[in-house]
């Protein structure tokens, strides 16, 4: 869940913060053929965000316009990974620590003089995270560092923000 709040300090130059709340699950199942070893895993993660934007709009129609978006910002989080094989079940949790930068484009509906809804597709982003991951008998710690353009299917996000 994200939601951004944000000021016009110019015409069509915005600024704004926008917090972020995120939890993803997923399950894993898999099957060893020669041994027909059945393994499930299940992993989880709640985060929580906080980054800063800064906008320019170019006006389509009066309700309508495009937005090139500069953001910059922080992530922490924890997460766990539950597997279960041969009926033994391990346990992992794990945290993170990130930054993000990231330019992306995209189009605001404004529906009122002060609320938008709002569709970006693609960036080219920077991040970078540190993983703590503790296992029965060791903390493993590694940092992940991302950069590139994201142009795929999955690189939409729909947003409402609140212009003061």
């Amino acid at each position: 869940v994200g939601a951004g709040f944000g000021y016009f300090i110019a015409n069509n130059l915005a600024i704004g913060i926008r917090p972020r709340l995120s939890y993803n699950e997923f399950n894993i199942d898999s099957y060893s053929s020669p041994t027909s070893i059945q393994e499930s895993t299940n992993i989880n993660s709640l985060d929580f965000g906080l980054g800063a934007f800064g906008r320019y709009y170019i006006d389509i129609s009066k309700r309508i316009k495009f937005y090139v978006s500069a953001n910059v910002g922080f992530r922490v989080g924890n997460s766990e990974n539950k597997t279960i094989r041969n009926n033994i079940e391990r346990s992992r949790p794990g945290s993170f620590v990130g930054v993000f930068a990231n330019i992306s484009p995209g189009l605001a509906f404004f529906v009122s003089k002060k609320v938008a809804l709002e569709v970006t597709y693609g960036s080219l982003y920077f991040n970078t995270y540190n993983n703590t991951r503790k296992n029965v008998s060791f903390v493993n710690e590694d940092k992940t560092i991302n950069y590139g353009f994201d142009f795929n299917s999955s690189a939409f996000s729909f947003g409402l923000s609140y212009y003061f």
